[in-house]
């Protein structure tokens, strides 16, 4: 289980979207002030989404899930939030679902994107003028 866990991992590292996946990776985690390092399942979910929906979509369901959060009040009287990578893109109906919950007319900012990714303005322009239908 070990090797094939780290043949998925490096399958992970070497992914031709990955620098797409960092980058809503990045966005989400300073959206929702998490810190938890990306799983390669979570690569491939993302890449999926990224490739299946676009980049563009991909960052509007990070805002989503930031702007307006699935949410359920407990027992206890605490409010939970569900804005985690694996609800956000656990299939690309949540994916669609989520970003239509950013703001109205909310599009991506390539300087934001790119200053919080740390990657160049115009690589995230190129990416998000793929736009997928």
């Amino acid at each position: 289980i070990a090797e094939l866990e780290t043949d998925r991992e490096q399958e992970a590292r070497d992914h031709p979207l990955r620098p797409q996946v960092n980058a809503v990776w990045a966005c989400w985690k300073a959206a929702t002030g998490k810190r938890r390092p990306l799983h390669f399942t979570d690569v491939f979910a993302i890449a999926a989404a990224v490739n299946k929906l676009g980049f563009d979509t991909c960052l509007r369901a990070v805002v989503g899930a930031r702007f307006d959060p699935y949410t359920k009040r407990q027992r206890n009287g605490k409010v939970k939030r569900y804005d985690d990578l694996d609800t956000i893109f656990k299939t690309f109906g949540r994916v669609s679902d989520f970003a239509d919950r950013a703001p109205d007319g909310y599009t991506p900012d390539p300087a934001k994107v790119a200053a919080i990714a740390n990657v160049a303005e115009a690589r995230v322009a190129e990416w998000l003028g793929e736009r997928k239908s």
